[in-house]
């Protein structure tokens, strides 16, 4: 594994090419995959690695992607944190006037403020504006500067820099908030499906998903979320294969080759009766407290863990009665199809034609 993609996501591949080679009959348990994934983890996660060989019980596979998961986003959150440090400057500024310099100011700022009492035999002072408002002038220098504006002559109070009442609020407005995205890293198509709680129909882009297909003579139009318009080409059924081995039918699914996305309504779940749970990053289906399936959290929605579909030409190629007739020691051809039913063989079509080599062997010599 590499440290540039995520780790969870290499995981989810690793897994992904397990249930290929368990399509194909090959038996790879849990443990081992377990094994696999914490020997196949970066030279960074040496420590991760250690933790796990030297745990006594057994980690579920589900536990051991659920751990990644949580290391993965503590040490995202670790590296944040280290970069806004190093970007983090103390800046000092220092104001000053040009009738008071720092070392005066320094100076006057030292010396005790007394007051100075002047003697009148005991009848009041004379009112003299003048004396009184130079007085007070040379108490404001003495002071010094103000610290709203940095001048000289006022205390901050009577500054008329200085800010009275509530702050303002800036960019408040009734209207609802709206996110846009500003940058689109998805162009393709994204293989899996995806839980969308916002959708009140699934949709389907790939084809290959439909078990049963209806292809409608004029395509219809349905509206998106964004407010935009695509094209509906037809319907039909999908079936869901779980990692749990269970398996879930979608019905009456779209099939919109615009889509970017293959995604299951939660609402329509809902209304079926499935139970739906939302905790820490997992997503699990429940039916009659039955345990149905489970996704994870990716690219701000949940994604189900199911097996991906993925057919080759090879496939259409060998499913028919002949050749698993001939594969399988020229077996009965009833006996083909019961073990294409139990599933032990891809479905087959039951057009059987005479084999040669069991007409030839029913010959006997005169």
């Amino acid at each position: 594994m590499v440290d540039n993609k995520s780790v969870v996501d290499q995981a989810q591949d690793f897994i992904m090419i397990v249930g290929e080679l368990r399509s194909e009959e090959v038996k790879i348990g849990d443990n081992l995959i377990v094994c696999g994934i914490v020997d196949k983890l970066s030279p960074s996660w040496k420590e991760f690695q250690k933790t796990m060989r030297h745990k006594q019980k057994e980690t579920s596979l589900e536990t051991l992607i659920m751990k990644i998961r949580m290391e993965e986003e503590a040490r995202d959150q670790d590296a944040l944190l280290q970069t806004e440090e190093n970007n983090i400057t103390t800046k000092v500024n220092l104001i000053t006037s040009n009738n008071v310099t720092p070392e005066t100011h320094k100076n006057t700022s030292l010396k005790p403020k007394k007051k100075k009492f002047k003697k009148n035999n005991g009848r009041p002072p004379k009112k003299n504006n003048g004396e009184n408002n130079q007085a007070q002038n040379q108490q404001v220098q003495d002071k010094g500067p103000c610290f709203v504006c940095g001048k000289s002559g006022h205390i901050a109070r009577f500054c008329r820099f200085w800010k009275r009442g509530p702050n303002p609020q800036a960019n408040v407005t009734e209207e609802p908030f709206v996110a846009v995205i500003t940058n689109i890293n998805m162009v393709e198509s994204v293989d899996g499906w995806w839980a969308d709680s916002g959708a009140n129909l699934h949709v389907c882009y790939d084809k290959d998903w439909f078990k049963k297909y209806t292809h409608f003579e004029e395509p219809k139009t349905i509206m998106l979320g964004d407010s935009h318009t695509t094209q509906v080409l037809g319907t039909g059924d999908v079936e869901l294969c779980f990692t749990s081995e269970r398996v879930l039918t979608l019905k009456d699914v779209l099939y919109t080759p615009s889509m970017r996305k293959n995604l299951m309504s939660s609402f329509l779940l809902n209304k079926a009766g499935f139970k739906q749970i939302i905790e820490s990053d997992q997503y699990v289906i429940v039916k009659k407290g039955i345990f149905v399936g489970k996704g994870y959290a990716c690219d701000g929605m949940f994604k189900l863990n199911v097996e991906m579909n993925k057919t080759s030409t090879s496939v259409y190629m060998l499913s028919s009665t002949n050749f698993w007739h001939a594969r399988l020691c020229h077996i009965n051809d009833r006996y083909v199809g019961i073990m294409s039913s139990l599933g032990l063989i891809p479905m087959i079509k039951k057009n059987f034609e005479k084999c040669e080599a069991c007409s030839k062997a029913k010959i006997t010599k005169r």
